[in-house]
């Protein structure tokens, strides 16, 4: 029969420091995810307070910190949410475009119209 070895409180205190530590990194992340979010799309919505939606562009930095973790990761998700359900122009998609994806586009493009050539010289046959 195997004995559990009971924690100390000296077990307790380093358990309890490290978990201190693991939660103030992630605090530290959460808040850096949002203020980035929020300068990426400054337009999203992260709460609707009375018919009067705060955007993300009015966070600030202060702000974010006095809110809670569980406040900040909804923030995060409701940009990620409003980010989800935005169009995205073909202008937007060409801007990021990579040399790969020009690549594949030119050669989708060619085969659409040479499709376009052969139907059409068949239907006139």
């Amino acid at each position: 029969m195997v004995t559990k070895k009971r924690m100390t409180g000296q077990d307790y205190l380093k358990k309890y420091n490290d978990l201190k530590l693991s939660l103030s990194s992630l605090d530290s992340h959460i808040t850096e995810r949002l203020m980035f979010l929020s300068k990426q799309f400054p337009e999203a919505i992260i709460i609707n307070y009375r018919d009067d939606p705060i955007k993300a562009k009015c966070l600030t930095k202060g702000w974010v910190e006095r809110e809670s973790i569980e406040n900040r990761i909804l923030y995060i998700q409701n940009i990620e949410k409003w980010n989800r359900e935005q169009a995205v122009s073909y202008t937007h998609l060409r801007a990021h475009e990579t040399p790969e994806h020009l690549v594949c586009r030119l050669l989708l493009e060619k085969k659409k119209i040479q499709q376009k050539k052969k139907n059409h010289t068949t239907h006139h046959n």
